[in-house]
């Protein structure tokens, strides 16, 4: 079925997306994935699909300043593990990750250093050509306060955006995919009756006849990622989908490959994760908060000295 739903994208340019395509978007700059473990599986199928630029297959920290990385491993609730991956080629440019589980520790947060994980990285890691991809939600729901921080947060970042985004202008948010249920016989992911999704305009529906079930709406994710749609849309930052296509998509999920416990938060690559990464090329292509493939002069523009990270394998 994902392959059914990837069809629908771009009228089927999903299919045809090639790694030239996004790397000419990602030259003479790095690409930040801050966020949880979703953003872990993301990051991953970009190493997959990236794999024939990727510099020596070498996963490398995030920059040269040991004190910088340190202060990243220091976040409060889990340590910010970064790593990245470099491109050859000319322009070179790089992926990096950067674990930051909760909205509360991206600004306004006296337990970071420079008061976050975004000005943080923006005073000691990147540049303003760099594109920040953020997402957050999952962990907020295991906070018993989460009600309370989860929307404050998604304001205090479009707030933060707007008033700087005359100098750091790339940003983008990432909505949360669904999370489905357990079945009862523990062996499989539980489909989220009553919802249909529309494939070429991507909406999601109640199926005809079907009622509001607010339970599965909030266990699915659907309300949480309503809030942040409302809460972003305030401040024009661009909105990468994912909600509605993977509410019928529980066959989807990582399900008992690898895992002690039966997953039905996490989607398998290749699958769900690959549609992601059109998203993004989407996004890149169309020009939102004016990205646009750069062409860097001068020998070495865009390389990145590598040192060879200590995180070399994220854990999910």
């Amino acid at each position: 079925m994902p392959a059914d739903y990837a069809k629908s994208l771009g009228g089927g340019g999903a299919f045809r997306l090639s790694p030239c395509d996004l790397v000419r978007y990602l030259r003479g700059r790095t690409l930040w994935l801050i966020g949880d473990s979703h953003t872990k599986i993301l990051y991953r199928s970009l190493q997959c699909f990236l794999i024939d630029f990727w510099q020596n297959q070498e996963v490398c920290e995030a920059s040269t300043d040991t004190w910088a990385v340190q202060a990243l491993q220091r976040l409060p609730v889990a340590p910010g593990d970064s790593q990245c991956i470099h491109l050859r080629g000319s322009g070179g440019g790089r992926v990096c990750i950067v674990q930051a589980v909760l909205g509360t520790q991206l600004i306004n947060n006296n337990q970071v250093e420079y008061g976050g994980v975004l000005p943080l990285l923006r005073a000691k890691f990147a540049t303003r050509r760099d594109v920040f991809l953020v997402n957050f939600s999952a962990w907020h729901k295991k906070q018993p306060d989460w009600w309370d921080a989860f929307k404050p947060a998604l304001t205090s970042i479009g707030e933060f955006y707007q008033a700087n985004r005359r100098q750091w202008p790339h940003m983008l948010f990432w909505e949360t995919p669904a999370k489905h249920e357990v079945a009862s016989s523990g062996d499989k992911c539980q489909a989220a009756n009553g919802f249909r999704y529309r494939r070429y305009t991507g909406g999601l529906e109640l199926a005809p006849a079907a009622r509001v079930n607010m339970a599965a709406m909030w266990s699915l994710g659907i309300v949480e990622n309503r809030i942040m749609r409302e809460s972003l849309s305030r401040f024009s930052i661009p909105l990468l989908p994912s909600i509605n296509m993977t509410v019928s998509l529980e066959e989807a999920h990582v399900g008992g490959a690898m895992n002690s416990n039966f997953d039905c938060l996490h989607y398998c690559s290749p699958g769900v994760p690959e549609m992601w990464i059109w998203n993004l090329y989407d996004a890149f292509k169309n020009g939102r908060t004016g990205i646009r493939a750069l062409q860097p002069s001068g020998k070495g523009a865009g390389r990145f000295t590598c040192i060879k990270s200590h995180t070399a394998s994220f854990r999910i």
